[in-house]
């Protein structure tokens, strides 16, 4: 039998990959990133950020005012001229086209109501072909101004049902 040898029995130095998990001391994950935020913040989120909010304004412009690359035109004093856009409809010209009057005559006050009874009647004067993009349609001032005295005529009970329909209708 062999003699009892204590150096054998002394536990390893973990200098064995296998012996288990060794823990160091590091930065954390808060640091870390801290640390590429400051290295990346003005290379690449400030301009993506930047690019985004220009997009938002421009998106934003363009939805707001859709026919500014187009403006219509008044030829004589007795017809006005609407361009026709893209997406556009015979009820969104007809709305063009009142808005272009209003603004020549702007001592017309009308309600929401009466705006869209107005734009009914000048939407049934348009042809029933199909609108193409750039072509322009033409509306006698005489069509608009009898179209006002016809919705200031409107009885009470049936503006008060115009007004329930333009509460959806952005002006």
């Amino acid at each position: 039998m062999t003699e009892y040898q204590p150096e054998l029995m002394t536990p390893p130095d973990n200098k064995y990959p296998g012996s288990g998990p060794v823990f160091e001391a590091g930065p954390g994950w808060g640091k870390k990133l801290n640390e590429w935020f400051k290295k990346n913040f003005a290379k690449w989120i400030l301009p993506v950020v930047g690019a985004v909010i220009i997009a938002a304004i421009i998106l934003n412009l363009y939805k707001n005012n859709p026919g500014a690359t187009a403006t219509p035109t008044v030829a004589n004093t007795n017809l006005i001229s609407q361009p026709v856009q893209k997406g556009d409809s015979r009820t969104l010209v007809a709305r063009h086209a009142l808005a272009q009057y209003l603004q020549m005559n702007p001592d017309q006050s009308l309600t929401n109501g009466q705006k869209l009874f107005i734009e009914e009647v000048l939407r049934r004067k348009i042809d029933a072909k199909p609108l193409a993009v750039g072509t322009t349609i033409e509306f006698s001032v005489s069509d608009i101004e009898s179209a006002i005295s016809q919705a200031k005529q409107l009885a009470p009970s049936t503006l008060a049902k115009w007004e329930i329909y333009a509460k959806n209708v952005r002006f």
